[in-house]
């Protein structure tokens, strides 16, 4: 039986589970990347160029470590490419070069890629694009379909229960605070990242929500009333989020990975728009330190609590 190794990282956090029942059901085994780790990010540093975003560094880190773990033997590693989603709807430029950056930056014989690449532009919708991930891997027509079908309708199970919890936390009569956090899911949910900024909000004893889990469908469409010339999908949802929480939230926390060209865009709209409530951006490097953050969090928090008259010796 044949193995994929899969990178915990970009679109892993999104598509893991619509990709592990169509390979798993075509009789292939997974391997997934550990959580990002100082060995995994210091192997990305070395790969990428200075001028790549830390999520594209993390990335080449994780892509590194299913090729050259001692340990660990993939037959073929997944990264697939999405490059446009519908009328003037693009995604960011890693994703569309990801195979391609790969490619070019390790230059071994020891893996072979596989990809699919996602092209409205080209007439190439998501289920297109897996059925020709299917011809790759030999494997008939009906199968591969059938597979697809069946790892669609879970992910999109998996959209509406994020959804609906996340709703239901918006919507929660607590005292606690509610803070929004924005950022893509492969940085909010790294474990590098964006995992210490949601672990310490938690021990402060605030309720996360998560803006990548809110209904997509109702955030780009919030977008698009407010931003009709953005262009980006991940930035709309996020975008659209932050309208559509903003009244429902204390504060909003922007997590982003330095120097993410759409998020230095985007969160100065979110600035501009959003006066009501407070609004930290953090910008998240390769440096290892958590002192400097932690205490931008206190800050930002003790600054809801005197909003909210609750701060103590006040």
């Amino acid at each position: 039986m044949s193995t994929i190794g899969i990178p915990r990282a970009f679109l892993y956090y999104r598509h893991y589970e619509m990709w592990k029942i169509f390979l798993t059901k075509l009789g292939y085994e997974l391997t997934v990347s550990p959580e990002t780790n100082k060995d995994i990010l210091k192997a990305g540093l070395s790969l990428a160029i200075d001028e790549s975003c830390l999520a594209s560094k993390i990335f080449c880190g994780h892509v590194n470590w299913l090729i050259n773990h001692h340990d660990v033997k993939s037959d073929y590693i997944f990264v697939p490419r999405i490059s446009y989603l519908g009328d003037k709807l693009f995604t960011c430029t890693k994703f569309r070069t990801a195979p391609d950056l790969i490619r070019n930056i390790i230059k071994t014989n020891n893996y072979q890629l596989l990809t699919y690449n996602v092209d409205t532009k080209r007439g190439i919708d998501e289920e297109q694009a897996f059925l020709t991930l299917g011809e790759q891997l030999n494997q008939p027509a009906e199968s591969v379909k059938s597979a697809y079908l069946l790892a669609k309708a879970k992910e999109n199970e998996l959209i509406d229960q994020h959804a609906t919890q996340q709703n239901a936390l918006l919507n929660l009569p607590t005292n606690k605070m509610k803070i929004l956090i924005v950022g893509h899911d492969y940085n909010v949910f790294d474990a590098f990242v964006g995992k210490p900024i949601v672990d310490f909000l938690q021990k402060s004893d605030c309720i996360c929500i998560y803006a990548e889990y809110l209904n997509p469908s109702e955030t780009k469409a919030q977008a698009k009333q407010h931003s009709p010339t953005l262009r980006w999908d991940d930035s709309q949802r996020l975008f659209g989020a932050c309208i559509q929480a903003k009244d429902k939230v204390d504060g909003i926390i922007l997590v982003t990975a330095f120097p993410c060209g759409p998020d230095s865009m985007v969160n100065e709209m979110l600035f501009r728009k959003i006066k009501n409530i407070p609004i930290i951006q953090l910008i998240c490097d390769e440096q290892e330190g958590t002192a400097g953050r932690e205490t931008r969090l206190e800050s930002f928090i003790d600054i809801i609590r005197f909003k909210k008259g609750v701060l103590n010796n006040v």
